[in-house]
């Protein structure tokens, strides 16, 4: 049923945002932290679900040819930042150090939320496949012909280059073995 990816979003968005006036309206001004962590854990994995499921929807709408960019002016160093600190805290307990070298204007127009898709994207792969004590890389620069050229290197273990032609293919994985432990996108 078409529909029933709609009603599931709708279901967590009402969980995301009930799980934060739970938090602040109905425990009790005496509930425990440990009251409140449960909630914030809620709300956390009511914000992920609702995160992999939009991902899917626009994977669905991509394949389909129905994906619509939405142009708006932004600061792209904000946004790399933004991208950055959603990664902070599994860099922190891996002690990664995140670099960045950005050399773009300031403002620029593009679809702000698709580009912190990818950006989120690449960073959380290079978190999770980089050694613990490792370093992750972010430059951006922009081309001659007005567009933005971005790299993330990491000091991971990398791929081979037999796999590099398949690395746009959906869920494709060069190492089965590691799906479960180390997840990825």
């Amino acid at each position: 049923n078409r529909m029933q990816p709609y009603l599931i979003c709708l279901n967590l968005n009402g969980t995301v945002r009930g799980g934060d006036r739970v938090g602040k309206k109905i425990l009790p001004i005496g509930a425990g932290n440990l009251d409140l962590a449960i909630v914030k854990a809620i709300q956390t994995s009511g914000q992920h679900l609702l995160a992999l499921i939009n991902d899917i929807l626009d994977l669905s709408k991509i394949e389909s040819g129905r994906l619509s960019l939405r142009p708006e002016a932004f600061d792209f160093q904000t946004l790399v930042q933004e991208c950055i600190a959603s990664v902070q805290g599994l860099a922190d307990g891996k002690h990664l150090s995140i670099i960045t070298k950005i050399d773009v204007p300031a403002a620029m127009v593009a679809d702000r939320l698709r580009i912190k898709q990818i950006l989120v994207n690449l960073l959380s792969n290079a978190v999770r496949y980089t050694p613990a004590g490792g370093a992750i890389e972010l430059w951006a620069q922009a081309t001659p012909d007005g567009g933005l050229s971005v790299s993330v290197r990491d000091s991971g273990p990398g791929m081979a280059a037999e796999h590099l032609p398949r690395l746009t293919e959906r869920f494709y994985r060069i190492d089965r073995s590691r799906s479960r432990e180390s997840g990825g996108t």
